[in-house]
């Protein structure tokens, strides 16, 4: 990269706005490829679809346009994948990347080179869409998991790099601090990682929505889609806590599990629209590895928390010290 650094961009971090910013970066991070298929706003009408949500009186004036379309040729942008699960219910077709989506820009930066993990590249059919970057691809060894030296350490295997496994950990740390460690960074900055559910760019919530009570009505709606074990909140976690409690006393089956599960589902989260707490606990263990510096470039805002077991400094901090 220019000035001796390499820039690595996250797939979702690359929106029209971006390419604004006069950046070219080195590495496009899309581990799993159908995350370049839809921008943050795409991403939220899928999630909205899957719960038979209605997002025509939460989204902006200049959206609503895009999610009619969207809600109109649903059956021609998307597909069912897997039904039974909320997170996974549908996914865009393999052949299409929707419009201002981070595949859909690509193009702009041909001498970008990707990153993806090999059989989801190729089990998204990635090759289809004719993307005109160099391809990297590395694997997954299950073997290791949960080993923090093993995890940190990936090893060649068939000409191919194979990264322990950790998968109590979100998708950016799936792969990126192991390669960078591989491919011998000593120092790191993060710019954006504010812990936020806010999404990315100008397709964050506080700029789509018509306002934070807006986003948290579609946000409470859609909580299953987040992930398989996201906090359900607190009307859906008092609800299943009667449930499962009933259900324990019919079977004579007494547990503290339901205790358990509903502590998670009201204060799973870190705060209003932050990630979950266990993300921060592996943030510290991740962060724990001390042959790469990191520091992460933070800003205070509601919706944001600095990044444990970092360092954290400021933009003007960061410029000073350039």
């Amino acid at each position: 990269g220019k000035q001796g650094r390499v820039v690595f961009l996250d797939a979702k971090s690359l929106t029209p706005g971006f390419l604004n910013y006069g950046i070219e970066p080195d590495y496009f991070l899309m581990y799993y490829p159908d995350k370049g298929r839809t921008n943050t706003l795409q991403l939220r009408f899928l999630q909205a679809v899957s719960c038979e949500f209605n997002m025509a009186g939460c989204v902006k004036k200049e959206f609503l346009d895009e999610w009619i379309d969207f809600r109109k040729n649903f059956s021609s942008y998307a597909e069912i994948w897997d039904i039974m699960s909320p997170h996974k219910k549908f996914r865009i077709k393999k052949d299409i990347a929707l419009k201002n989506s981070p595949f859909d820009l690509l193009h702009h930066y041909k001498n970008m080179s990707l990153i993806a993990l090999d059989w989801a590249y190729d089990r998204d059919n990635t090759a289809a869409l004719s993307l005109p970057n160099k391809v990297y691809k590395y694997t997954h060894n299950t073997g290791a998991s949960g080993d923090l030296k093993k995890y940190y350490n990936p090893e060649i295997v068939n000409g191919t790099l194979s990264i322990a496994q950790i998968s109590s950990y979100n998708s950016s740390a799936i792969a990126l601090y192991p390669m960078l460690n591989y491919m011998g960074f000593k120092k790191v900055y993060f710019i954006g990682m504010d812990m936020s559910l806010l999404g990315h760019l100008e397709y964050a919530a506080n700029y789509t929505f018509k306002s934070m009570n807006h986003y948290a009505k579609y946000f409470n709606a859609v909580r299953p889609t987040f992930s398989l074990d996201f906090p359900r909140g607190v009307k859906n976690g008092l609800k299943y806590f009667g449930s499962s409690t009933i259900g324990n006393i019919k079977n004579k089956k007494y547990s503290s599990e339901v205790f358990k599960n509903l502590f998670w589902d009201i204060w799973g989260l870190k705060g209003k629209f932050i990630r979950d707490r266990k993300q921060f606990v592996n943030c510290r263990d991740l962060f724990s590895y001390d042959k790469i510096e990191f520091v992460n470039i933070y800003e205070p805002f509601k919706y944001a928390r600095p990044v444990p077991g970092i360092r954290n400094i400021s933009y003007k901090d960061f410029i000073a010290n350039q």
